[in-house]
């Protein structure tokens, strides 16, 4: 399988992404790709759906030093914020979002241990963000009804009417 940034509307970016049970060197191997696409590309998170697999890991690179999570779950939340967000997905797209500004977040490293810690400010958006694509959520289910439509309607006007999904 080739590996490339999956872009809207492709179907992968709409799955829930399965869990990942087997802590091995394919894990290993997404991870090393997700890294490879982050620094090629000056991003700042990356789930591995937006490369094309569908399995449970994400990548949060807020400044500080790369975190992988797999298998991520937010356990808590504090405080919200609004902040503009764009996506790698999406490209040219940047909407403003309110999520919390601070989170629990649990899961496990690559090699399969257990880790939960908090987050806050940009790195806690990074990972609710990345999360969102674990579940098939795009930023662009943020938009009002009527902003949506208008998204479709100038990102890609060939969608067909079926593929514009409501807001959840």
């Amino acid at each position: 399988m080739e590996l490339n940034i999956r872009t809207y509307p492709d179907p992968i970016l709409r799955e829930k992404s399965r869990p990942i049970t087997v802590f091995n060197e394919g894990v290993k191997k997404i991870a090393t790709s997700m890294r490879n696409f982050i620094q090629r590309l000056n991003g700042i998170g990356l789930a591995a759906p937006q490369i094309g697999v569908s399995e449970r890991i994400i990548l949060a690179d807020a400044g500080q030093k790369p975190i992988f999570i797999v298998n991520p779950e937010i356990v808590e939340t504090k405080a919200e914020e609004t902040f503009e967000e764009g996506c790698l997905s999406i490209p040219g797209t940047f909407i403003q979002i309110i999520r919390p500004s601070a989170i629990t977040i649990k899961g496990y490293d690559l090699e399969g241990k257990e880790i939960q810690f908090k987050a806050k400010d940009l790195l806690a958006r990074v990972i609710q963000h990345e999360v969102d694509h674990l579940d098939g959520r795009l930023i662009i289910d943020f938009l009002p009804k009527d902003e949506l439509l208008r998204f479709h309607l100038e990102y890609n006007p060939n969608l067909p009417a079926y593929q514009v999904r409501e807001r959840k």
